[in-house]
């Protein structure tokens, strides 16, 4: 894999043995921004064994994982490359890996790719499934059935899956043979089967994969255009608000991407509009509204902000965002946040989100996505059976 590199690593640019998949969780209360701990404990586990397996002559690197990607990057191309130069597709299969459309953009990314080559050869043994967690019984697909052959005899995998058996030290022995059974059919197949580095489609372009409907609506409130305040690095804009880049170079894409691809990987189909224009999606999808301070930085851009985002859903969460390391913030733009927080604000004052750079941002986001959706479910309509009575918001509010 290339050099590291503060915050992760960039997306291998030769073959590596194998792409590990899986289905990102949503934050919970014990472990905020840390729900998959166990993947990459595991990945980990797994990286190694077949480090001392691989054959030092086969001029691959040993596996890849997404949140091995550099904040700043494309994801979404980092992605497609990785998935262009893995010899073998281990997708770590769980209930959620089948209900959300990322891991199966990913999966049918690489099944592209093997279809596109040409020659005979036995395709099907570069994906190899795990089984992660249980499924229920009318779940057992034929791919649910593969993963569960990978273990068949090993009692406490067909039961729990493998999340457990890397979990508990009573399942330490059943998790080093399946561990050591996915490392050598990794080495194998990349060592004596390989099919080389060959391209794959970036996920997030397989739009097909995704479930139909908006779930998340990412909305911008920054200048954009000719309406960029004396002064602002131009850089940190676009022709449009959801260009905004408000870390500048270190940012590959514009902001909202990163929130996306976040909302995406966690089950939430997602579009972005401006605050400019009527977010029609609004009323019915979960809802983060990005602001930047210095859209605001006037009385007359504090008092637009302050119509548009008091014409939003009540349950938009709405977060004024800052680059603390912005030149302007450290000369003389610390108190604009909060200005801007206290004018616009509805009910209460927005919560300002001060971060230092692009990576804390996007450690955060699944809290925010996930806040967020809440924030939908128990604020957003309700819809009753024929002929019920819908309890108004402010009373489920109280009830509450």
């Amino acid at each position: 894999m290339s050099s590291p590199v503060s915050g992760g690593v960039a997306a291998p640019r030769r073959g590596a043995y194998f792409f590990l998949s899986y289905a990102h969780s949503a934050p919970s209360p014990v472990e905020p921004t840390d729900s998959d701990r166990w993947v990459r404990v595991c990945y980990d586990d797994l990286t190694e064994r077949v480090r001392r397996l691989a054959q030092p002559a086969s001029g691959l690197v040993t596996g890849f994982i997404d949140d091995l990607i550099l904040a700043g990057s494309d994801w979404n191309a980092a992605l497609g490359d990785a998935l262009a130069m893995a010899e073998v597709f281990v997708p770590l299969y769980s209930p959620g890996y089948f209900n959300k459309s990322w891991p199966l953009r990913e999966r049918e990314a690489f099944a592209q790719r093997l279809r596109d080559l040409e020659g005979d050869a036995d395709k099907h043994q570069h994906i190899l499934p795990v089984l992660w967690l249980p499924v229920f019984s009318w779940q057992m697909s034929s791919d649910i059935q593969e993963a569960i052959q990978l273990g068949a005899d090993v009692p406490a995998y067909v039961d729990n899956g493998l999340r457990a058996l890397c979990m508990l030290p009573s399942f330490r022995a059943e998790y080093e043979i399946i561990l050591d059974r996915i490392a050598r059919r990794i080495v194998d197949v990349a060592e004596n089967s390989p099919v080389g580095p060959s391209w794959a489609p970036p996920p997030e372009d397989l739009s097909g994969v995704a479930p139909a409907g908006t779930q998340f609506l990412v909305v911008v409130a920054a200048p954009a255009g000719d309406g960029i305040p004396p002064g602002r690095d131009p850089a940190t804009y676009g022709p449009e608000p959801q260009a905004w880049r408000p870390f500048g170079a270190a940012q590959t894409s514009p902001l909202v991407q990163y929130v996306v691809h976040t909302a995406e990987r966690l089950g939430l189909s997602s579009e972005t509009v401006a605050l400019t224009t009527e977010p029609a999606a609004a009323s019915h999808s979960a809802t983060l509204v990005l602001i930047d301070p210095w859209a605001g930085a006037d009385q007359a851009g504090r008092a637009a902000l302050a119509r548009a985002v008091r014409a939003l859903p009540e349950w938009a969460l709405c977060v004024v965002l800052v680059n603390r390391s912005d030149r302007q913030y450290r000369t003389g733009g610390a108190e604009l946040p909060r200005l801007v927080a206290d004018t616009v604000g509805r009910a209460e004052p927005l919560d300002v989100m001060g971060v230092d750079d692009l990576q804390q941002f996007v450690d955060g986001l699944p809290v925010l996505v996930t806040e967020a959706r809440r924030r939908y479910l128990m604020l957003g309509p309700k819809f009753t059976p024929k002929g019920a009575t819908a309890i108004p918001t402010q009373q489920r509010k109280n009830d509450s």
